[in-house]
């Protein structure tokens, strides 16, 4: 970014320390008060492929079969829910068991759209 920025400007980006991606700024911020949401400033963040990888474990590991919920719609039921700003605490009690049933032995697999 700050590459592009001093193309841009004629190189003068050396005294901005603000400059960056969206995703730069808001992981210095977040570094920086980390304290403020309860994180511990040396934080990770997990990639998709991160995030799939652990959620097959937790699949795993709580003895789910794997065909029956599917890490990758797991993954994006949650991250709609994060969009949402619901934390586990706030998604409704028939929204967190919905999937399950949906996942039934019975049913046909979830869809991008159902």
């Amino acid at each position: 970014m700050k590459d592009r920025i001093g193309a841009l400007v004629g190189g003068a980006v050396e005294g901005m320390p603000w400059l960056g991606t969206f995703h730069a700024i808001g992981v210095k911020i977040l570094r920086r008060h980390s304290e403020l949401v309860g994180l511990q400033p040396g934080f990770t963040i997990l990639d998709t492929d991160d995030q799939i990888r652990l959620i097959k474990q937790v699949i795993e590991v709580a003895g789910l079969e794997k065909d029956r919920w599917p890490a990758r719609q797991l993954a994006s039921l949650i991250d709609s829910w994060k969009n949402k700003g619901l934390t586990p605490d706030k998604v409704p009690r028939g929204r967190r068991f919905a999937f399950a049933r949906a996942r039934g032995p019975t049913s046909m697999p979830l869809t991008r759209g159902g």
